[in-house]
């Protein structure tokens, strides 16, 4: 098991830049289950992750509420599923390094687990339930906003930010249902270097591949990749 030391502990609180933030919390808001398997009595992050959710929900609800008023409700809803999704949030845990800073088992630490997008963002939430717990609602605000706004500009910018795969399925499926899978080609070199080769197929004829550090990741860049060939024949 990966154990979080006083100096990472200390390390972690300055990336955040919050103070006044109980150590103890934060080190469970950086714990995976699979550590507090090999560890009876160990707080996982999931209780934290549930009630993180929620206050994001509403950080970013009232501020498309307050800064929006000339926005139609579908759009602040379209934005905020965008804003509190899984692509977002770890884009920001990655900007704050969580990686470097996730307890996990032995397992999934030696799988590169802590790179999963899955977990980086359910961390996002639990240390957002720290400082909403901490220091309030207000605070949680002031953390979270400033750090999604460029993404907003982004998906302003360049358009969607949601996971490709479901965006893909989307395109495909307009008009009727289709049969889309995804394939694992090759799987090279030993963790964390390790190189997934992943394709994504449409009933049975392979549309794209990409590669990655996860096979998740790899099907992500084959979807991407599929996705900007259907988006540019439709142009």
């Amino acid at each position: 098991m990966i154990t979080l030391s006083q100096e990472k502990l200390r390390r972690l609180h300055q990336k955040l830049g919050v103070d006044g933030l109980p150590d103890a919390l934060l080190q469970r808001a950086v714990t995976h289950s699979s550590a507090t398997g090999e560890a009876p009595g160990m707080a996982n992050y999931e209780r934290l992750e549930f009630l993180g959710d929620a206050v994001l929900q509403m950080v970013v609800t009232r501020r498309l509420y307050d800064q929006f008023a000339s926005k139609p409700e579908g759009w602040m809803t379209w934005m905020r599923q965008m804003l509190v999704s899984e692509e977002a949030l770890s884009v920001v845990g990655r900007q704050l390094e969580l990686p470097s800073f996730t307890v996990l088992g032995v397992g999934p630490a030696r799988d590169g687990a802590a790179q999963r997008d899955s977990i980086i963002a359910d961390q996002v939430e639990a240390i957002l339930a720290v400082i909403y717990l901490s220091l309030g609602l207000d605070a949680a605000d002031a953390f979270i906003w400033p750090r999604l706004v460029p993404l907003m500009e982004r998906h302003e910018r360049e358009g969607d930010m949601r996971d490709p795969k479901s965006r893909l399925q989307e395109e495909l499926q307009r008009h009727g249902p289709v049969k889309i899978a995804y394939q694992l080609l090759s799987r090279e070199g030993k963790p964390p270097q390790e190189v997934f080769v992943s394709a994504v197929t449409l009933d049975g004829k392979t549309l794209a591949t990409g590669q990655g550090r996860s096979k998740q990741a790899s099907e992500k860049e084959a979807a991407k990749a599929a996705l900007q060939t259907v988006l540019k024949e439709r142009r």
